[in-house]
């Protein structure tokens, strides 16, 4: 072997390892807010629902998909009721923060819709 090949083994398996410890970070990070975006839509699936459930029965839509929301992670973003009492939309948006190393915090968003447009009967 010659003397300036020495070493030249050791750098390319270095390299090699950095690489996929790269690919297995990015694959993490992805892995990671994919996992937060569903969670985020279950968030706003239930409140929703739980909202129009509560506005049916006559009472505050908003104020049910919010307990709903924080129970699963999330903050209820915006809400709102359209329509009356028989047939009607809960829109709601949700967010929650994921927390991530080195202080990043990407916030994910989902909305839903839940409601009852015909009267039951």
């Amino acid at each position: 072997m010659k003397r300036g090949e020495q070493g030249s083994g050791t750098l390319l398996v270095a390299g090699v390892v950095l690489v996929a410890m790269v690919i297995t970070a990015v694959g993490l990070l992805v892995g990671g807010l994919a996992v937060a975006q569903r969670g985020a839509a279950n968030a706003a699936d239930l409140a929703a629902l739980s909202g129009a459930a509560e506005h049916a029965k006559g009472q505050d839509s908003c104020a049910a998909a919010r307990r709903i929301a924080a129970q699963n992670g999330a903050a209820l973003s915006t809400c709102k009721v359209s329509g009356d009492g028989l047939d009607f939309v809960v829109s709601v948006t949700v967010e929650r923060e994921l927390r991530l190393p080195l202080g990043l915090s990407p916030t994910v968003r989902a909305s839903a819709e839940a409601g009852r447009l015909e009267p039951v009967g």
